[in-house]
C-alpha cells in the first residue's frame, strides 16, 4: 500500500505541490483575510456612517467567526486559479488580479445565496444592496483581496527568497575567501 501512495506522489509532482501550497496556504490566509474584512467593514462604517454587510446569525452584527469557512473556500479557490490556469497559459498580473477579483466578487454573492442551504442561515446581507449578498461596491474591495492574496502568496515569498539565495551567495564566497 505504501508502495501505491508513493507511486501516486512520484507520478503527478504537480499535484503534491499544489496541495501542500495549499495546505500551508489554509493554515493563515483565512484569517488575514477575516481580519482584513473586518477592518474593511469597520473602514465603511467609519466613511458612511453604517456597515456595509451585517451577519443575521452573528451576536456582534459585523462580523462572524463562520464566515471563515467563505475565506478557506476563497484561499482554495485563488489558488486553484492561480496554479491550474494562470501559470500554465502565462496569465499576466494584471488579468489575474481582474479574474480574481471577478471570481471572489461573484463567489461572495453565490456563497450568500447558498448559505441557508448550507448552515441554516443567512451569511452575509448587504442591506442597501439590490442583489442582497454582495454589492457592487464590494468590487472594490475584492480587488484589494487580489492584491493581497498575490502579494502574500507569490511576491513576498519569492523576495524573501532572493534575500535569502543573495546572502548564501555572498555568505559562500566569503567562506572561499578564508
Amino acid at each position: 500500500m505504501a508502495q501505491a501512495s508513493t507511486n501516486f506522489w512520484t507520478k503527478f509532482p504537480p499535484v503534491k505541490t499544489f496541495l501542500i501550497t495549499l495546505l500551508i496556504q489554509t493554515f493563515y490566509l483565512p484569517f488575514v483575510f477575516w481580519f482584513v474584512e473586518l477592518g474593511q467593514n469597520k473602514f465603511t462604517k467609519f466613511v458612511t456612517g453604517e456597515y456595509g454587510w451585517y451577519y443575521p446569525a452573528s451576536p456582534y452584527y459585523y462580523f462572524y467567526f463562520q464566515s471563515l469557512l467563505s475565506w478557506l473556500t476563497c484561499v482554495v479557490v485563488f489558488w486553484s486559479l492561480y496554479y491550474w490556469v494562470f501559470i500554465p497559459r502565462c496569465v499576466g498580473f494584471w488579468k489575474r488580479i481582474a479574474v480574481t477579483t471577478v471570481v471572489g466578487w461573484a463567489s461572495e454573492w453565490l456563497f450568500g445565496f447558498l448559505a441557508p442551504f448550507l448552515l441554516g442561515h443567512w451569511m452575509q446581507i448587504w442591506p442597501k444592496s439590490p442583489l442582497r449578498f454582495v454589492s457592487v461596491a464590494a468590487i472594490g474591495w475584492w480587488f484589494m483581496n487580489s492584491l493581497i492574496f498575490y502579494m502574500l502568496v507569490i511576491y513576498i515569498p519569492k523576495a524573501v527568497g532572493n534575500i535569502i539565495h543573495q546572502y548564501e551567495l555572498v555568505a559562500g564566497q566569503e567562506l572561499k575567501r578564508k
